[in-house]
């Protein structure tokens, strides 16, 4: 076996949780390899040996199909999926040990393929924003929306976040936030105009006071230094 068949067999020997480099994944290495030889084998020799003719009635009663199953009602579909489940149900009870791992192992390499594409197309689109591309629609950057309501602080949280991470499943208790004074109070409202211009413009504000707004205590190390401490 030359090293690089080695090196996919301790690959696969780490993914199937056996000895690195064993018998048994060197085995399974090679019938998932043959496996792969023969498929294309099955599949190549018949259409290398197609007439013009032969090939274009192929692609015809490929688009039939996908007509007809495109077509189909859901009573139709219903059957039809269940057939399927049964056969694949049967081949797969006959399939022995070797056999059953080989096909994993294809079916995680599909996976993986499809996958590395997908990130491929993705690469440095950070360093390349598209206003015209809707990016909430690809599944990869969605991250969906903070639409969670934790029960015991009523904080937003996504979806997949654990219950207590906001409060430490209420062991953590912040003091209610204090109504704001006057005229702040009724600058935040926007019911007036001159209400509506500040709430319009607070990030603005926000920036331009971001460095008077804080208060801190200067600490003077020798004659210099390069940090405060707020």
């Amino acid at each position: 076996m030359i090293p690089d068949d080695l090196k996919k067999a301790n690959d696969i020997s780490k993914t199937l949780d056996c000895t690195s480099g064993s018998e048994e994944c060197i085995v399974i290495f090679c019938y998932s390899h043959a496996y792969e030889k023969k498929d294309q084998v099955c599949h190549s020799l018949p259409r290398a040996a197609e007439t013009p003719k032969q090939y274009q009635v192929r692609l015809q009663s490929q688009v039939r199909q996908n007509a007809s199953r495109a077509a189909e009602t859901p009573e139709q579909r219903q059957p039809r999926l269940q057939e399927d489940q049964v056969h694949h149900r049967a081949a797969r009870a006959a399939e022995t040990s070797i056999r059953h791992v080989v096909r994993l192992f294809g079916l995680r390499k599909q996976r993986n393929i499809v996958i590395t594409l997908k990130c491929k197309a993705q690469m440095h689109n950070g360093f390349m924003y598209n206003p015209r591309y809707d990016y909430e629609s690809n599944d990869l950057l969605d991250i969906f929306r903070m639409s969670n309501v934790f029960l015991k602080c009523s904080a937003f949280k996504w979806k997949g976040e654990t219950p207590g991470i906001s409060c430490s499943s209420s062991k953590v208790k912040l003091p209610p936030i204090l109504k704001p004074p006057e005229p702040l109070c009724s600058l935040l409202k926007g019911e007036t105009a001159q209400s509506k211009d500040f709430v319009k413009h607070i990030r603005l504000f926000n920036n331009m006071f971001a460095m008077t707004s804080f208060k801190f205590n200067f600490v003077l190390n020798n004659r210099w230094t390069t940090t405060f401490k707020v």
